[in-house]
């Protein structure tokens, strides 16, 4: 079937380029392709101007009591700041603010800094709670940028909810967000993590040795032609082609699409790749065949047999490249030198599936892409004009003084807003 799978995607591509060739400016657009949505602009009446409903006489009333603010600050016992903070949350979200300073403030925009140990998390777990009595669940969402921080407080990543990959500037970072990315929705989702393992070949040879294996698979991909050493998959996650399978059908190196299935061999011996970075229940898979990835902005005119439309099997890519082993320990630089005994340079055939997680990608990778939103993550900010180091020395301006008044005034305000729960 895959080979069917690839003789259809052929045949488009080749039709495709002959369209290009003869000059054609567009290709054929059928009529199933152009949506046209009409929205009314009309504003349906208030239906409190529009119905008048007659109350009937109150007999008895039975009053349900919800927890106060000052319940749920000393349920969670929170000390004098995190009082504060919480009030400040609390009562604009009930509109005490405009109740208070006649003013309305439509956004809270709101920074709680601190160190860790700090009970940031704890704080944010009582305004949780004070959402929930009040009913007031579904207002509430609570992100952050890594895995291990929406776990304790229960919240979401900021690219799981917004959909938006975290643009980076280096490549291992962008691996490292994309595995726990990956790990993360696997845990969601109830299944057992799977990663597809490169195979790698010296000489003609399969790399045996376990140590070199392990160097060399933990490569960044932008040093192996962009064929990852280990790729985490699981059902549903964002991932980039990294090769040309049919540029002219929109399957280029660049493409994003969603992975939905791998088709694989199952080895022959039950092959361990320890990884710090993978938990121990991991399944590794040494044989993959091919992955069924969609991608919604491919031009394939018709879906190929028995799949869904725009889904497309990408199969085992093979690139070489080579790796200098003096990056690697002495002692696998010594078996290298048994390898090739007049250069450390070795040159590697790998076999892996041209595709990497696109939960983060590289500034450099999105290049070119339209994205709707995106998350940008400064680790490293680099000053590349030269600057005088008197320049960090200057005293605060005018603006900035009145701008560190305002804050303590903010703060006076705070304090004597809510002395009462001091």
């Amino acid at each position: 079937m895959f080979k069917e799978w690839k003789r259809d995607i052929e045949a488009q591509r080749d039709e495709t380029r002959n369209y290009l060739i003869l000059g054609e400016d567009t290709l054929e657009i059928r009529d199933d392709e152009i949506r046209i949505e009409i929205v009314g602009t009309e504003i349906p009446p208030s239906p409190i101007k529009t119905k008048v409903a007659t109350v009937l006489p109150v007999t008895a009333t039975n009053a349900i009591l919800f927890p106060t603010k000052q319940d749920i600050v000393k349920q969670f016992t929170l000390n004098i700041q995190q009082k504060y903070a919480f009030m400040i949350v609390t009562s604009h979200l009930v509109g005490e603010h405009y109740a208070y300073t006649g003013t309305i403030d439509n956004q809270l925009l709101m920074c709680i800094p601190g160190c860790g140990g700090t009970e940031k998390s704890h704080l944010i777990r009582a305004i949780t709670k004070y959402f929930q009595v009040t009913k007031r669940g579904k207002m509430l969402r609570k992100l952050a940028p890594t895995s291990i921080a929406p776990a304790e407080i229960d919240g979401l990543t900021i690219h799981s909810f917004l959909g938006a990959p975290i643009l980076v500037f280096r490549n291992t970072l962008r691996t490292q967000i994309n595995n726990r990315a990956v790990l993360n929705k696997t845990m969601e989702m109830g299944l057992t993590p799977i990663v597809c393992i490169a195979q790698d070949y010296i000489q003609g040879k399969i790399v045996d040795d376990l140590q070199l294996r392990q160097a060399i698979l933990e490569l960044p991909d932008n040093k192996t032609e962009h064929l990852p050493g280990y790729l985490p998959l699981v059902p549903g996650m964002p991932v980039l082609l990294t090769e040309n399978v049919a540029s002219e059908l929109g399957l280029s190196n660049g493409t994003r699409g969603i992975f939905h299935q791998l088709v694989y061999d199952e080895s022959p011996e039950d092959v361990r790749y320890h990884n710090q970075n993978f938990p121990p229940n991991t399944k590794f898979i040494t044989q993959p065949k091919y992955a069924l990835v969609e991608f919604p902005g491919c031009k394939l005119d018709e879906k190929l047999a028995q799949l869904s439309s725009k889904r497309v099997p990408i199969a085992i890519s093979e690139q070489t490249f080579l790796f200098d082993a003096k990056e690697l320990p002495p002692e696998n630089v010594a078996k290298v030198a048994k390898i090739n005994k007049k250069t450390t340079k070795l040159t590697v055939k790998r076999k892996a599936l041209p595709l990497i997680p696109t939960y983060s990608m590289t500034t450099h990778k999105s290049q070119g892409q339209t994205l709707g939103k995106i998350i940008v993550r400064l680790d490293d900010i680099l000053i590349i004009r030269p600057f005088v180091f008197g320049t960090l020395q200057v005293k605060p301006s005018t603006p900035q003084i009145e701008e560190l008044k305002r804050l303590d005034r903010i703060a006076q305000n705070t304090r004597k807003r809510f002395q009462f729960i001091a």
